[in-house]
């Protein structure tokens, strides 16, 4: 069309009011970024030596979303048995990821879901108490801001026995016993402590103030091989330094922790 000029206007919405380019040729690339799976909205008129002309109709395009990574399951382990609970699913983190989809179900169909929960921040989830001696499954899939991406494999667990209130156990057994610093540490009110057991052994686990008192006993029973965290709330003592104990067979060891209110 000679003597004419067009002019391309591109929006992030239908009544395309944010940007304007004048071009005299019949094509335009757009080279700032745009939003993957947002809807955009494009029109043409031409303007000559009488004025511009009336406006195309509005078409639309939208860029294409990257696919959303696929989660890596971790914990419990494939058709692990008598898991005890509460149990922590783990999985490994996937980049770009902005929330997580775990479904867990006593149906590998996953028709009634126990849990649907799509709005998981991070790559870890402690499930309500299930049915004991009952076989779950379990799947997570990735939003990565644009769209979901497949399902993980499914896995499956048999839930066993719950555990002492407060203690978390994970489907990892150690090559050594481990006591570890607590976290956070300084804390207030509640701080969480996790040790290690390769084998089978009674556990003690106590909380002893600046005197060497003891105030509080954790932990007192004979546990399996594995993975514990054991959460400590101090709301009932004052700030000040104490001291956590653990012995476990031949293994004993104790570490400081600073309560701050």
């Amino acid at each position: 069309m000679t003597n004419t000029i067009p002019y391309l206007l591109s929006a992030l919405s239908a009544d395309i009011t944010n940007r304007s380019r004048c071009l005299a040729l019949s094509g335009y690339t757009i080279s700032y970024p745009l939003q993957a799976g947002t809807w955009y909205y494009w029109r043409v008129r031409t303007n000559n030596t009488c004025g511009p002309g009336g406006w195309s109709s509005a078409w639309k395009f939208q860029p294409n979303c990257p696919a959303a990574g696929i989660p890596t399951l971790e914990s419990p382990s494939n058709g692990a048995l008598s898991v005890m609970q509460p149990i922590e699913l783990d999985w490994g983190d996937v980049a770009e990821a902005t929330r997580y989809n775990v479904q867990v179900d006593n149906d590998i169909d996953f028709e009634t879901k126990d849990v649907n929960d799509e709005n998981v921040a991070v790559s870890s989830m402690t499930l309500p108490i299930l049915l004991e001696g009952v076989s779950y499954y379990w799947r997570i899939r990735t939003n990565n801001g644009c769209q979901w991406g497949d399902w993980s494999p499914v896995w499956s667990f048999v839930a066993g026995e719950q555990t002492d209130v407060g203690i978390i156990v994970r489907d990892e057994i150690p090559e050594s016993f481990t006591l570890k610093q607590n976290y956070p540490n300084p804390f207030n009110p509640a701080t969480t402590i996790e040790f290690a057991l390769p084998r089978a052994a009674y556990v003690t686990l106590e909380i002893h103030n600046i005197l060497g008192e003891r105030i509080e006993t954790l932990v007192s029973r004979p546990m399996s091989a594995g993975t514990y965290s054991v959460i400590w709330d101090a709301s009932g003592v004052p700030s000040g330094v104490y001291f956590y104990k653990i012995e476990a067979g031949p293994f004993s060891e104790t570490r400081k922790m600073t309560l701050v209110k």
